[in-house]
């Protein structure tokens, strides 16, 4: 079959059907895996973005559990703030502890 094509088309068809085939190549091949790798490497870039984000939060974590080992200041505001805790005779703040009458004692 090839022989045929050569002998209708003749040396410049042949380089004419050449360059026709390496254009459908670069059409369904080279094309596509072009946007295929632009796709990759948006999704790379936020994928970086995402890993800066955890690692922001792991460090804000890994001080939030020294404070929570080593420092007794931190655990009082945690124990009172978080788990409303109170120390034996206090009286605890009404309501939901957002309100204005947080830390107040109860004047009835």
């Amino acid at each position: 079959m090839g022989a045929l094509i050569g002998t209708l088309l003749g040396r410049q068809g042949q380089f004419a059907a050449g360059l026709l085939a390496l254009a459908a190549v670069m059409q369904w091949v080279i094309l596509p895996m072009r946007e295929r790798n632009q796709l990759i490497h948006a999704r790379i870039e936020m994928l970086k973005a995402a890993n800066v984000k955890s690692q922001t939060e792991n460090e804000r974590l890994v001080r939030e559990i020294r404070s929570l080992q080593d420092d007794p200041v931190y655990i009082e505001h945690v124990l009172r703030q978080d788990l409303r805790y109170v120390r034996p005779g206090e009286i605890p703040p009404r309501g939901d502890g957002a309100g204005s009458d947080r830390g107040r004692r109860d004047e009835r």
